[in-house]
C-alpha cells in the first residue's frame, strides 16, 4: 500500500536542502543509481515510489534522521506486534 507522506516528503525536502531535480540526478549518481528526472517527478507526485534502499539513500541525501516519524508511520510500541489471534 502507497503511503501518500512519501510524496509530500520528498518535494519538501529536496526543495529544504535547494536541490534541482537535476542536481538530486547527480546526488543519486554518486550513490550508484541511475535514475531519470522523471522517476524523481513520479516519486514526487505520488504516481510511483522509490524502493526502499533508494528511499533510505534518499533520506540520507536529504538528512532525515527520523526516517519512520518523517514518513508518518508513528506506531504505539504496542501495535508493531501481532496479538496471538493475528
Amino acid at each position: 500500500m502507497k503511503n501518500p507522506n512519501i510524496a509530500k516528503v520528498l518535494k519538501a525536502y529536496r526543495k529544504l536542502n535547494h536541490y534541482s531535480v537535476e542536481d538530486l540526478v547527480l546526488k543519486l549518481e554518486n550513490h550508484n543509481l541511475s535514475v531519470a528526472p522523471k522517476t524523481i517527478y513520479g516519486w514526487e507526485g505520488g504516481q510511483a515510489q522509490p524502493d526502499a534502499d533508494t528511499l533510505l539513500i534518499l533520506c540520507k541525501i536529504y538528512h532525515i534522521e527520523n526516517i519512520l516519524g518523517t514518513f508518518g508511520y508513528n506506531t504505539p510500541a504496542d501495535e508493531l506486534f501481532l496479538s496471538e489471534e493475528e
